[in-house]
């Protein structure tokens, strides 16, 4: 990896960055960010990365995460990037996005198009997760629920970490507005409980 694509979403995408330099401080072949930007999005981060590609509306709409897999995919091979960073939550990358960079052979920095296909699958995801004993929610139409989030991270050869317990509660367009961490909703043994399934869950799928 060696060019690298990080897709407008503000604070994160800044920390993207910020990873990225401190890494190069370690290695003797840095690596190029490209910020994929957008004027009415966080139009900041182009000034923070090596390179910067504006986004057609076409290709991104105001609210970020609805993308043009093939539109993208022009704009990656333009700006002759080798890998892209598309956020942190799973609809930054959908399935269809992945397995065309994969087959471009840009490195997708998130989990893979065969692991996205399988969590599109709901009903599939909930057997899978009852069978490792994690626990699932009844959705209840029109409730206000209450949204933890857990972050996890995993490196594609077995290992999951989960780094992270939110309250992600307050939501616009299915993203989350304000999060809240530590989760206020779980004590120390509940956050424990929930990180160790979802590193159960996610081991499976890796």
């Amino acid at each position: 990896m060696r060019r690298l694509a990080i897709l407008d979403r503000a604070e994160p995408a800044m920390r993207c960055i910020s990873a990225v330099a401190e890494l190069d401080h370690q290695s003797r072949e840095p690596i190029t960010t490209i910020a994929l930007y957008r004027l009415e999005g966080a139009p900041w981060i182009a000034r923070e990365a090596d390179e910067a590609v504006l986004l057609s509306p076409d290709t991104a709409s105001h609210h970020s995460i609805r993308l043009d897999p093939a539109r993208l995919l022009v704009t990656l091979a333009a700006a002759r990037a080798d890998a892209l960073w598309a956020g942190w939550d799973l609809i930054a990358g959908p399935a269809k996005l992945a397995r065309l960079c994969e087959r471009a052979g840009i490195a997708v920095i998130g989990p893979g198009s065969d692991v996205l296909r399988r969590l599109a699958d709901k009903a599939q995801l909930r057997q899978l997760a009852a069978g490792l004993g994690v626990p699932v929610a009844e959705s209840t139409p029109g409730s206000l629920a209450r949204y933890p989030e857990v972050q996890v991270v995993a490196d594609g050869l077995g290992t999951v970490w989960a780094v992270g317990v939110r309250d992600a509660s307050i939501r616009q367009w299915d993203q989350p507005v304000i999060v809240e961490s530590a989760c206020p909703l779980l004590d120390q043994a509940g956050e424990q409980a929930v990180r160790d399934a979802a590193v159960r869950l996610c081991t499976a799928l890796d």
